[in-house]
């Protein structure tokens, strides 16, 4: 009798065992409904007049149709709505998709020219039959003036001067600092709200390492001399001067976190990856270069050694 019991008891766990065994499978098996979108085609800054054209990637596990609400601005910065709707076919199955609307379908959206500076946002929305709405979407500004001069000082200027007379700007920064280390800022006029100035920080040192929307804060001023730009009385961070000179140094910087080799004497990066962006941080993609300390040729690569104006 006594063994009966235990042999029951042991069939007992053996069968929840498998059962919860099987749930589990199951669920790993089966994964749950669930949504991505991706804004296509957008720029961050664009300039007065200047054309916009978006489009969507949709993705994730259940079924490509739905409602879906695009919201964009006009030529004026108001808001323009298009809704849609594709009913699903009865009774079929939930699947892993990917459906990018401009290469499957052509479609795009915007066709816009704005007409008055400030930020603006594009959002997608889609809601399927039996989930909750999903969405995505992108900012981007409209400026009168884009600094993007390859001169590190007028590029400097351009923006202090848009500042000073009140005009929509936008530029890009990535300066050493007085401390030695590296600064890449995001820097905005916005004429549109009481000619504020916001300074958008990023770097990989702690001190300065933004978060994911970066280190934001609005400053009183710019000031510009023969060495450095520095913004004036910022309430949300301490900016220290950025330098004009020794941009090698952040240069450096990048090249070693995508793991290349510096050269110091030839203001060079050797190996580096694809992922490394060579002519958006100032460089020029060279065919080789050679230096005393040869790196490795063995990638027999064209295009993987990116020099630097001194």
């Amino acid at each position: 009798m006594k063994t009966i019991f235990i042999v029951t008891i042991l069939s007992i766990i053996i069968t929840g065992s498998i059962i919860f065994a099987i749930i589990i499978q199951s669920n790993s098996y089966f994964p749950k409904e669930h949504y991505e979108i991706k804004i296509t085609g957008m720029k961050d800054v664009y300039l007065i007049g200047e054309r916009y054209d978006f489009s969507y990637i949709l993705s994730g596990y259940g079924h490509s149709c739905g409602s879906e609400k695009i919201t964009f601005p006009d030529q004026n910065g108001y808001t323009v709505e298009i809704i849609s709707s594709l009913d699903c076919i009865a009774g079929i199955s939930m699947k892993e998709f990917v459906s990018d609307i401009q290469k499957e379908y052509g479609t795009t959206y915007g066709h816009v020219r704005v007409k008055n500076p400030g930020y603006y946002g594009i959002v997608v929305e889609f809601e399927s039959n039996n989930y909750k709405q999903t969405q995505g979407g992108h900012g981007f500004h409209v400026v009168e003036k884009i600094c993007n001069d390859k001169n590190s000082k007028d590029k400097a200027q351009c923006f202090a001067d848009a500042f000073d007379s009140c005009t929509s700007a936008f530029v890009d920064l990535a300066y050493p600092t007085g401390e030695g280390d590296g600064i890449f800022v995001t820097g905005i006029v916005e004429s549109w709200n009481d000619c504020n100035l916001r300074v958008y920080t990023d770097h990989t040192q702690d001190r300065y390492k933004a978060n994911s929307s970066g280190t934001r804060s609005i400053c009183d001023g710019v000031m510009i001399n023969d060495e450095s730009i520095t913004f004036e009385n910022c309430n949300n961070e301490e900016i220290p001067p950025l330098f004009f000179d020794q941009q090698y140094y952040l240069h450096k910087e990048r090249c070693e976190i995508y793991g290349g080799w510096w050269d110091f004497e030839f203001n060079t990066c050797f190996d580096f990856t694809d992922d490394y962006d060579c002519k958006s941080m100032g460089g020029e993609l060279v065919s080789k270069a050679y230096t005393g300390e040869q790196p490795d040729y063995s990638k027999k690569s064209d295009s993987f050694v990116c020099k630097f104006r001194k």
